[in-house]
């Protein structure tokens, strides 16, 4: 009895609208996406770049080898996360795949199609800035691709989103005020836009980012 009142109760909660308040966009992508998206910037899937020397040792081997079941590799990586630097680890060569304003706009749009049909119908969806920014993604790409993504949402789906700038613990504060003072000013980012609507911390947990 106990178990047809969860399912009933599940059944009534689907009904609902809801909203999603804590979800990092970085962490939504799916393998599948991954890999499509890695082959897209030839880079390799697993990490390291398209010239990066292949899991036999060959520099000459392609990383987008039929013969290698990318898939399973990375299910592996997944179950091989035991804490926070792994699984940071395995978000970072997710991450990896995010280039262009286009890659970011897909993501929440993808991310829109996957919540729907659990009634959400406001999300606000953390992104990373500086690790993008440090790996020569601008900001206003970043941004275009943020916009784009929430206007896709709102009008293919119907969801409202809005988006969290998250910020490294373990980086220096004032880095952090740089990127945001940059956010702020730029056309997209003031709170006048209603892309970005706050900002957030994570990564590892030190206690040098306490001011």
């Amino acid at each position: 009895r106990l178990g047809d009142f969860f399912l009933q109760l599940d059944s009534t909660m689907e009904k609902h609208p809801k909203c999603e308040l804590h979800v990092h966009l970085e962490g939504t992508v799916t393998i599948s996406d991954h890999i499509e998206r890695s082959k897209r910037h030839q880079h390799c899937a697993q990490g390291g770049s398209s010239s990066s020397i292949s899991p036999g040792g060959n520099e000459s081997e392609t990383i987008h080898d039929d013969h290698v079941d990318e898939t399973a590799i990375l299910e592996q990586r997944l179950r091989n996360v035991v804490d926070l630097v792994t699984f940071l680890d395995v978000f970072e060569m997710f991450m990896a795949g995010f280039e262009e304003a286009g890659d970011l706009a897909d993501a929440v749009h993808k991310y829109a199609r996957r919540v729907e049909g659990s009634g959400v119908v406001y999300a606000e969806v953390s992104f990373d800035p500086q690790a993008h920014l440090s790996r020569g993604v601008p900001l206003g790409t970043m941004l275009a691709g943020l916009a784009e993504g929430q206007l896709r949402m709102r009008e293919d789906v119907g969801v409202s989103v809005a988006f969290i700038a998250c910020f490294h613990r373990e980086k220096d504060g004032m880095a952090a005020l740089s990127i945001l003072e940059d956010l702020a000013a730029h056309p997209l980012g003031g709170s006048a836009a209603g892309l970005v609507v706050g900002i957030g911390l994570d990564n590892v947990e030190p206690e040098l980012f306490e001011e």
